[in-house]
């Protein structure tokens, strides 16, 4: 799309912005913000979302994806240039009856602290502007941001004033909690540059840098990809509102669900907050229906073993003594008494074969589902229904961490990222 070039004037610049002289700069976080950095701190998992002034400098070209470095590549060229509009963030915490999940969401429109010289593209400003995106209110709200001291020097820059924006990023480090993301290595790629630093030259690099201050992340499309028929049962799009519109009815999470603060019907449709919120609520939703998955697969490979062993031991009964012998020779399993005097009862011997029998089996089992005893265990209550805020959180992680820090991408080969394993 057409792109034009403007210039952002902090209050340091030649002409004062007007959010100066309304208590967004340094030091004057507002309540606001001080609220949602609270939020922040009691929450179980913070989802993100990001509006841009733009997204890539040129259209996609060439007929093969891209590798994987070579999107990252192409993407650390054009956040840069581009500013995050408007920071959305729902704070997913247990309510006190633990019954469910209370959801704290926050949407603040963001202004860089210094001046800056950045793009727009037009179609991307258009699509903000039909759907509710405020321009003149943008102007006169907007929240600072700068980028945050490294977290190495976070002791001694303690107590410095930071601005509003930086704050909640701040907050977020600190807190070292899980972050939701849906298709968000654009945004997590904007709140690196931003708000860390400048943007490393390899993909490696960033995702090292990236886990050390945020250590885990999920991306909502990821968990989508990767069970889209035989888990979501979704052969729709993947889109945030395609896959709300089809979870919500199969899944019981959005009963449990209380929305304080700002409620989601206050933003306008596709914006930071609204698509926050959603984000949280797809996240929740699939996890319920993994969880389902998982339970129901344990289930029947224990049914598909039990009916193998009723098989196997029916056809051990039907073998004469020297059918038993010859399948005992075949596992190893000894005919001679323990004194090495005399055969073992034919009876003894075909329990033996039949134990040698069920441990082959499971040792050529693949393993898969492993996850299942885990969430029976913890993520269902007495009743066997889903019951994720019950359970503990370290236990969920652990049950997850396949999903752990990997996020989806549209338009490169393989079609997800893997950040690496969560940093202590």
């Amino acid at each position: 799309g057409s792109s034009v070039h403007a210039h952002a004037l902090s209050q340091q610049g030649e002409h004062a912005h007007p959010m100066g002289r309304r208590g967004h700069g340094v030091g004057q976080p507002g309540l606001a913000v001080a609220q949602c950095v609270a939020d922040i701190s009691a929450a179980e998992f913070v989802s993100l979302d990001l509006e841009f002034s733009g997204l890539f400098l040129w259209p996609e070209g060439g007929q093969r994806p891209l590798t994987l470095g070579e999107y990252f590549r192409r993407c650390a060229e054009s956040v840069p240039c581009f500013l995050p509009l408007q920071l959305g963030i729902c704070c997913v915490c247990r309510r006190e009856d633990g019954q469910g999940w209370e959801l704290r969401a926050h949407e603040f429109d963001l202004w860089p602290q210094h001046r800056q010289i950045f793009s727009a593209d037009l179609q991307s400003l258009r699509f903000l502007r039909e759907h509710g995106f405020d321009f003149n209110a943008f102007f006169e709200r907007g929240k600072q941001y700068a980028r945050l001291p490294p977290p190495d020097a976070a002791k001694c820059t303690k107590g410095q004033p930071l601005p509003p924006a930086s704050c909640i990023l701040q907050a977020i480090r600190e807190a070292r909690v899980p972050l939701l993301v849906h298709n968000g290595f654009l945004d997590l790629l904007h709140l690196f540059d931003k708000f860390i630093g400048g943007l490393p030259d390899s993909l490696e690099e960033f995702a090292q840098i990236w886990t050390a201050q945020f250590p885990v992340l999920y991306d909502t499309r990821h968990l989508a990809q990767e069970g889209r028929y035989n888990v979501l049962k979704h052969a729709g799009g993947l889109s945030l509102e395609a896959l709300h519109q089809h979870l919500r009815p199969l899944t019981r999470v959005h009963a449990d669900l209380r929305h304080t603060g700002l409620r989601p019907d206050s933003f306008a449709h596709g914006s930071s907050g609204r698509d926050a919120v959603l984000t949280a609520e797809v996240f929740l939703m699939e996890v319920e229906l993994w969880v389902r998955h998982w339970v129901s697969a344990a289930s029947a490979r224990k049914r598909r073993r039990m009916e193998r062993e009723e098989d196997l031991r029916q056809s051990l009964e039907a073998l004469d003594w020297q059918g038993v012998h010859a399948r005992a020779r075949e596992l190893g399993v000894g005919l001679l008494r323990a004194a090495g005097v005399g055969r073992r009862p034919v009876a003894e011997i075909r329990a033996d074969v039949f134990a040698a029998e069920c441990s082959r089996e499971g040792a050529l089992d693949d393993g898969s589902g492993e996850e299942a005893p885990m969430c029976r265990a913890v993520l269902e209550d007495p009743t066997g229904h889903p019951a994720l805020a019950g359970a503990p959180l370290e236990r969920f992680h652990r049950a997850f961490s396949v999903f752990q820090n990997r996020l989806a991408v549209v338009g490169a080969s393989p079609g997800s990222i893997h950040l690496g394993e969560p940093t202590k």
